[in-house]
């Protein structure tokens, strides 16, 4: 399989492929709890697997994932569900994701997560990308990238030489699969792990009845997961990923906001 990841690619490798096509793809993902039988890195595996297939498909790099530095005491099932249960499952103190445990509020780890994401995005740009795409893997992650990418597009780039943009995969494929996906930790991000990444998943943890464990929910249980899916529904979402940002590198209008929605698009 073609080597795509920038971090694993010498200068000259790297050089070749920005010139034939300089999109970069930049995945986003936490460390968060995805019940008994997943990893906490489910967001940040999926959706640098979507970087790489995106870049295989379309051209341009897949840049490393980000894996931390999101907010911590909102947005996560850490501290959204059952929080008090999974800190007992992880042996953590039973507030450690409460305000009283962090130096910094949830509003200004908002804005610290953000001006992360503009410096990664400047980066891009001093490396001579001409597209950036946010792939969110973790969906409470796409309102502070489109955040980022409505602030860089519009006033914080350096040169106005480069586009960013963000999405998230289920917005892809959602309309293939209903009743399917969705949801956290059951059918759809099981089946992606057992194709991606088959080492880290553990179904024999999972409740013989199909019952959901705990902090996961969804549609359909993820004891059924099927490779097959994982593969397909990551295929259809790369294919319009990719085609999606080619299009912006062909055609570098101005973005437009369209009230809160992920999928920005640009004027034809």
């Amino acid at each position: 399989m073609e080597e795509v990841r920038y971090q694993c690619l010498r200068p000259a490798q790297i050089v070749k492929r920005v010139k034939e096509c300089p999109i970069a793809y930049i995945p986003l993902g936490n460390l968060e709890w995805h019940g008994f039988h997943l990893p906490m890195g489910v967001d940040s595996f999926l959706a640098e697997e979507l970087a790489i297939r995106c870049a295989r498909l379309g051209g341009g790099l897949a840049m490393p994932a980000l894996h931390w530095g999101d907010n911590r005491i909102e947005g996560i099932i850490d501290a959204d569900v059952h929080p008090e249960e999974i800190a007992a499952a992880m042996e953590w103190k039973p507030d450690a994701c409460s305000l009283s445990k962090w130096r910094q509020d949830e509003f200004f780890q908002n804005r610290l997560y953000l001006d992360l994401l503009l410096h990664i995005l400047n980066q891009c740009e001093n490396y001579g990308f001409k597209v950036a795409t946010l792939l969110c893997g973790h969906a409470p992650h796409t309102s502070r990238a489109a955040q980022a990418c409505l602030e860089y597009n519009t006033v914080r780039s350096k040169t106005g030489r480069m586009l960013a943009w963000n999405t998230l995969a289920l917005l892809h494929y959602a309309d293939q699969y209903p009743g399917w996906v969705g949801g956290h930790a059951t059918y759809e991000e099981t089946s992606q792990m057992l194709y991606a990444h088959p080492g880290l998943v553990d179904l024999t943890s999972l409740p013989e009845d199909g019952s959901l464990p705990l902090g996961t929910f969804g549609p359909k249980a993820a004891n059924d997961a099927d490779p097959a899916f994982g593969e397909e529904s990551l295929r259809f979402a790369a294919e319009d990923i990719a085609a999606e940002a080619k299009k912006r590198l062909n055609n570098q209008a101005p973005y437009r906001k369209l009230g809160s929605t992920i999928r920005i698009k640009i004027e034809p």
